[in-house]
C-alpha cells in the first residue's frame, strides 16, 4: 500500500515522508457497505470494525508501526476467514504527532481458497446420478440405473403378451368378419415397438424386441389360422342351408 497527501487531520502524508506512523487494516466481507473515506471510516478500521460499525472477529483486524518511507505493506496475516468466500480489505495510516488519519484505502474483492465453497460457496456437491433414457414408440423413460432401464424393457414385453392375448380375443369374437380384415386389424394392433437405449442398453434391448416379435408373429398366425376356420365353418353352414333348401 502506498498511502497520498489527502488527510483527515493537520498532518500531510506524502510517499516519502517517514515517522511515527501506524497502519491499521480491517477485513470484512464483500457486499457490507465499504468504510467510508472520511474519519468515520478511518476511526472504525482502527478499532477493528467493518463499514457499518460492527464489531470484526478477531484475526479480521490488525496494526504495525510503520517508520519507513514508501510502500507500506501487512506483516501480518488475518485469520479466521471462511474458506471460499469473498472479502474486501480496509486500510489507513494514523500519524500519532498530529493524531489525524490518512485517506481509506479498500482492495478489490478477493476470494479465499480450500474446501468446496471455493469452487462455488456453500456445501459440497454429491456427484451427480448417470440417468439412463429408454424411449419406447416415443415416449421416454429416464432412470437412474441399467437396473431400472432393463425393468422398463421387461414391462414393456410383459404388456406386448397382454396385448396378443387381447388380439386374439378381439378376432374370436369378429368371425364373422372377412379373413382379410380380421388379419389387417391383428396387424396395426401387434406392430412391434420402436426401442431407443443407450450402448450399454442395446444387447439387453435386441432380447427383448425378439421376444415381443416372436409373441406378435405367433398371435398373428394363431389369429389367421382361427379366421380360416371360421370361413370354412360359415361355407359348411351355407351349404348345409342350401342343401336343405333343395330337399
Amino acid at each position: 500500500m502506498t498511502y497520498g497527501a489527502t488527510t483527515y487531520g493537520t498532518g500531510s502524508y506524502g510517499a516519502g515522508e517517514s515517522g511515527d506512523r501506524v497502519l491499521y487494516w480491517a477485513v470484512q466481507p464483500s457486499g457490507t457497505p465499504n468504510w467510508a473515506d472520511n474519519s468515520t471510516g478511518a476511526g472504525y478500521i482502527a478499532a477493528g470494525l467493518d463499514g457499518t460499525g460492527a464489531a470484526l472477529p478477531a484475526g479480521h483486524f490488525g496494526s504495525q508501526e510503520y517508520t519507513v518511507a514508501g510502500e507500506i505493506d501487512m506483516l501480518t496475516s488475518a485469520s479466521g476467514l471462511t474458506p471460499g468466500q469473498s472479502y474486501e480489505f480496509g486500510f489507513v495510516v494514523y500519524d500519532t504527532a498530529t493524531v489525524s488519519y490518512s485517506n481509506v484505502v479498500v482492495s478489490d474483492s478477493f476470494r479465499t481458497t480450500g474446501g468446496a465453497a471455493a469452487a462455488g460457496g456453500g456445501k459440497s456437491r454429491k456427484p451427480r446420478k448417470r440417468r439412463y433414457q429408454v424411449e419406447i414408440d416415443g415416449e421416454v423413460h429416464e432412470v437412474e440405473s441399467l437396473q431400472e432401464a432393463e425393468a422398463v424393457l421387461a414391462e414393456a414385453a410383459q404388456k406386448a403378451t397382454e396385448t396378443a392375448k387381447l388380439a386374439i380375443e378381439r378376432a374370436a369374437k369378429a368371425k364373422r368378419r372377412p379373413v382379410r380384415k380380421i388379419v389387417r386389424d391383428a396387424e396395426k394392433a401387434l406392430e412391434v415397438p420402436a426401442v431407443s437405449v443407450p450402448p450399454s442398453l442395446q444387447s439387453y434391448a435386441d432380447q427383448m424386441i425378439g421376444k415381443i416379435r416372436a409373441e406378435y408373429q405367433s398371435a398373428l398366425s394363431a389369429i389367421e389360422i382361427a379366421a380360416h376356420m371360421a370361413k370354412r365353418e360359415r361355407e359348411i353352414e351355407e351349404d348345409d342351408e342350401e342343401v336343405l333348401m333343395l330337399l
